[in-house]
C-alpha cells in the first residue's frame, strides 16, 4: 500500500468535479495536494474547507507562459513532486458534422495539448522522483459517441500520448496511467 504521507501531489483542474474529489481524496489519505486551476474563487474556496495541506495555484494550462510560471512556483515552493495528475477537461455538446474547425481545435487544446504542456513541464521533476503521471481520460477516447461534438478526438489523442508515454517512460521508473 503507498504511504501517502511523504507524497506532494498537484491536480491540474482540481477546484471543481472530479479533480477537487481526487484533491479530497489525496487528503484524506494524507498527502501534500497542489491544486492548479483558472478559477482563483474556487481556489479559495477550496482552500477554505481544507487544510494545510492544499496548497493552490491559479493557471491557466493552455498557455505556456502561465504554465512556465507555475512551473517556477512548484520549484521554488516544494522539494519533490511524486505525482501530476492531467484532469483538466471540457467537453462541448453537439453534432461531429456541425462541430467548426475553431471548436475542433479549442477541444484539443483543452483536452490534449494542455495534458502535454504539462508533461512537458513537470517531467524533470517526475524523472527526479521516479513519480506517476497521471492522465484523465475517458469512455470516449474509446469510440466516439453521439452529439459530443470534439470531444473524443481530444480524448483519443491524450489516451494514444499516454501509451506513447508509459512505454517511454518505464525505464525511467516514471509510471504513466490513463483513467477513461
Amino acid at each position: 500500500m503507498v504511504q501517502w504521507q511523504q507524497k506532494t501531489v498537484v491536480i491540474t483542474g482540481g477546484s471543481a468535479g472530479l479533480g477537487k474529489e481526487l484533491a479530497l481524496a489525496f487528503l484524506q489519505r494524507q498527502a501534500t495536494v497542489i491544486v492548479v486551476a483558472r478559477d482563483s474563487e474556487r481556489l479559495k474556496n477550496l482552500k477554505r474547507i481544507s487544510d494545510d495541506r492544499v496548497h493552490t495555484y491559479p493557471c491557466d494550462v493552455t498557455s505556456d507562459e502561465s504554465v512556465d510560471e507555475l512551473m517556477t512556483q512548484l520549484n521554488a515552493d516544494f522539494d519533490k513532486i511524486d505525482v501530476w495528475v492531467n484532469n483538466v477537461g471540457r467537453s462541448e455538446r453537439g453534432e461531429a458534422r456541425d462541430t467548426t474547425v475553431a471548436e475542433f481545435e479549442n477541444s484539443l487544446q483543452i483536452n490534449f495539448l494542455s495534458a502535454v504542456r504539462c508533461t512537458n513541464a513537470i517531467l524533470p521533476l517526475l524523472l527526479e522522483s521516479r513519480g506517476k503521471l497521471i492522465n484523465i481520460g475517458s469512455l470516449a477516447c474509446k469510440s466516439g459517441g453521439m452529439y459530443i461534438g470534439a470531444y473524443p478526438a481530444g480524448k483519443h489523442a491524450l489516451a494514444v500520448y499516454s501509451q506513447q508515454l508509459r512505454m517511454e517512460l518505464a525505464e525511467d521508473c516514471v509510471d504513466v496511467l490513463l483513467v477513461c
